[in-house]
């Protein structure tokens, strides 16, 4: 498309074949239309040329190639046994959270209710159909056993551990303790100060400075201790919806200290934003009558602050091996759980994309062929003179064109045309046209003219008319 719009200003620009030599004014500085389809032209070919170059180097690299051979070796492993070996060791499992028991329930993803796959769609990913997982929901409701245990302070952690109930006889399974256990908070509250007078004007108060003499403390101290009704506080709550409690499994030939004979041992992984563990519930809160930051988080430690505003944000956990497909994906994709693009994909962006800014610099360079069809040349009176006299010449046929001569003492700008045997004068022109208007003009005063001239003459003949008929009577 930009090749073509380019070759019909070409076209438009050129009339035909045949050359010579005109004088007068440089041609005429192109239009904004011109100049936003040149802009708009030199974008697309930095934009292509530039993720055309991005989409090479992904392509050389080829990250997706790296993990992809680790993610399907543990998903083969996985159907091949490891999520009947998971299953049939933690059966019977139970999770204890701030001390209190919770019932653990085996999921295969079969009903969606947890994740059995990553989210890559591509061809080459070995898929999981079933998997094995202990699920539980802990409903946050104030008043009831559970609901206490986490609906806590905001940043104070619960401790979560997972083995075989109390009381279970069975030795060849290792036992919930605190040595093993995962621990993470189930909320979070965050301060901000907000300008009224300028949405820009924005403050974390929990990430002021603690030096109490830097100019980055003094702001701080400023905008979250003292608002003086000039700032509006905002409290943003998150409350941890799903957690992943990720099982350390042994591999074939390790042992492990406190239970030799299993194949399973309990520790949980520690809970990190790295591991892809934790997922929230966000939601903002502000009241007019917060003047502080004290306020605000005086606020998210009451009943009503820690108590999510829908009764359907539980805290579902989530017990995984560390075999399981869904963390090794997790770890491997940044959390993304998709590989990226293949090399082939991204070699073959790159061809698009990096053709796509070559057809724009041809249409570019067409383009300025077009509208830079004229050589400048300062000239002298006598060359000028000579190259008029070759104009005449040649053009004798060709009806007499209006010249304007150079002012005395000042050389004559003139132009080589390529490739144009009529050009038209764009000042000609404009003659031209002011001289049809002033014909046009004239012929409609004289015809207004004869009309008065016709309607006169018709009144006198009919006043003669009328007197001669009155003489006779």
């Amino acid at each position: 498309m930009m090749l073509a719009m380019a070759l019909a200003h070409r076209v438009r620009a050129r009339g035909g074949g045949g050359g010579g030599v005109r004088g007068g004014p440089a041609r005429q500085p192109p239009g904004l239309c011109s100049l936003l389809a040149a802009i708009a032209l030199f974008l697309v070919m930095i934009g292509s040329a530039t993720l055309g170059i991005e989409r090479a180097v992904d392509a050389v690299h080829n990250t997706r190639g790296d993990r992809l051979p680790a993610y399907n070796s543990a998903a083969t492993a996985w159907k091949l046994g490891g999520a009947s070996s998971f299953a049939s060791v933690t059966d019977g499992f139970e999770a204890r959270v701030g001390g209190v028991a919770v019932e653990l329930f085996p999921k295969n993803g079969a009903q969606r209710v947890v994740q059995r796959d990553i989210h890559d769609p591509r061809s080459d990913v070995v898929r999981t159909p079933t998997t094995h997982v202990l699920y539980a929901r802990i409903g946050r409701t104030p008043g009831t056993s559970m609901g206490e245990v986490v609906l806590v302070n905001p940043g104070e952690k619960v401790t979560v551990t997972v083995g075989v109930p109390s009381g279970d006889a069975n030795a060849n399974r290792p036992s919930a303790d605190a040595s093993r256990a995962a621990r993470f908070a189930p909320f979070q509250c965050s301060v901000w100060s907000y300008s009224k007078s300028s949405v820009r004007d924005r403050v974390d108060c929990d990430s002021c400075p603690t030096v109490p003499s830097s100019e980055s403390s003094a702001r701080c101290q400023v905008a979250c201790d003292d608002g003086g009704g000039r700032r509006r506080f905002i409290a943003q709550r998150h409350w941890v919806k799903a957690v992943t409690l990720v099982v350390e499994e042994l591999n074939a030939g390790e042992s492990d200290s406190a239970s030799s004979s299993t194949r399973v041992a309990l520790p949980l992984r520690p809970i990190t934003p790295e591991q892809c563990v934790l997922s929230y519930h966000t939601d903002v809160r502000t009241k007019q009558e917060w003047n502080s930051a004290l306020e605000v988080r005086g606020f998210c430690e009451t009943q009503e602050g820690r108590t999510p505003p829908s009764a359907s944000v539980d805290l579902v956990l989530n017990v995984r091996s560390s075999k399981d497909p869904v963390v090794v994906g997790g770890l491997l994709s940044d959390c993304s759980y998709d590989f990226g693009l293949s090399a082939r994909e991204n070699a073959s962006s790159a061809i698009f994309l990096l053709m796509l800014a070559a057809v724009c610099i041809v249409a570019a360079a067409y383009w300025g062929r077009a509208t830079g069809a004229c050589t400048r040349n300062n000239l002298s009176d006598a060359e000028y003179n000579a190259a008029v006299r070759g104009d005449s010449n040649r053009t004798s046929s060709a009806p007499n064109r209006t010249r304007r001569s150079p002012p005395s003492g000042q050389r004559m700008r003139a132009y080589y045309v390529t490739g144009q045997s009529d050009y038209n004068d764009p000042y000609e022109q404009e003659v031209m046209r002011r001289e049809a208007r002033r014909q046009e003009r004239m012929e409609r005063q004289s015809e207004q003219r004869d009309s008065a001239q016709n309607i006169v003459e018709m009144a006198e003949v009919r006043r003669g008319e009328h007197r001669n008929g009155l003489a006779s009577v």
